[in-house]
């Protein structure tokens, strides 16, 4: 079982080449400026965030994010998006999109909440220097079967990563998903950072049998008396519950781990195994540690998908 403990990104480590800008003016952003005269329905960029204009007002030179009385935080920018908290909310672009980050020591990127028909990712030791690791494919998933490939429509992998890149200091790393010319291509996670495993690095033990995974829509639905309903489309998360099988040795990392990454959305893998790629998520961790014996633990692990 494994967790990416996550580098959070900052501006300095937003390199040159990242094609989304900030605001993005072609996405109908537009910053907010101190002083200004805002109308009830303006949404304004401030500090990688949109905000709306709940109570027309002018002259004000409080931060939006300090302002509740007049501003309400809506989503991050669109160059932010791929590093907030959701899926759902994707860095976007047309025909590709591009990023570009230098954010210190790190082994790993995973990216998910894909939309387009190709990922690159590029890990070189230094900007310009060489290549370290990199991986060029397709989102096309492989048909189950003769009758899939020849009538039915490819589904769409919306996920990707790339393992064990070599650590250098200055390394630099290239993420890039494209589709077709004029086609909306996005990203909807972006996340950077070391892989940490709760079984340490004996790797004795691992995901006990038994584990779940529960998709959780966050659809609105209103009954009518007469069973008619009303129904607002929304985003959908999965929920995983498991538990891990370890040395006690080890259970004093595990809960270090685990203390950790409390309260912060970490990319979680049940198992590497393809076949089991149905119970990896993002989400919020909280689990609990259990002696079963003088030389093992049990962690029960639960996590929160987000959408």
């Amino acid at each position: 079982m494994n967790i990416l403990i996550p580098i959070e990104i900052t501006d300095a480590m937003i390199k040159s080449g990242t094609s989304v800008a900030e605001p993005d003016t072609a996405a109908g952003e537009v910053a907010w400026v101190a002083s200004g005269t805002y109308a009830l329905g303006d949404e304004r960029l401030s500090e990688h965030a949109i905000f709306e204009c709940v109570k027309a007002h002018n002259g004000s030179a409080v931060l939006p994010r300090l302002d509740a009385k007049n501003w309400l935080r809506k989503r991050a920018s669109n160059r932010y998006a791929p590093f907030d908290y959701y899926l759902s909310t994707r860095g976007q672009g047309t025909g590709s999109v591009t990023y570009v980050l230098q954010p210190g020591f790190f082994r790993a990127v995973d990216v998910r909440g894909l939309v387009g028909d190709r990922i690159k990712i590029t890990a070189r030791d230094a900007p310009g220097g060489a290549v370290t690791k990199e991986i060029d494919q397709d989102l096309f998933e492989q048909p189950l079967g003769l009758y899939e490939l020849l009538f039915m429509p490819l589904t769409k992998r919306t996920d990707a990563s790339l393992r064990d890149i070599p650590i250098s200091p200055t390394a630099e790393v290239t993420i890039t998903v494209s589709g077709g010319a004029g086609a909306s291509v996005g990203i909807g996670k972006l996340s950077v950072g070391i892989w940490q495993s709760l079984i340490g690095q004996d790797k004795f033990g691992g995901v006990e049998s038994g584990p779940r995974a529960r998709p959780k829509s966050y659809t609105y639905r209103k009954f009518n008396d007469d069973g008619t309903f009303e129904r607002v489309q929304r985003g959908s998360a999965t929920n995983v519950d498991f538990s891990v099988t370890l040395e006690t040795s080890e259970a004093s990392a595990a809960s270090a781990i685990l203390t950790q990454i409390l309260d912060t959305p970490v990319v979680v893998e049940a198992s590497k195994l393809p076949r089991f790629g149905w119970l990896n998520t993002v989400g919020i961790v909280t689990g609990d540690l259990q002696t079963i014996n003088h030389a093992l633990a049990r962690a029960s692990i639960s996590v929160e998908g987000f959408i």
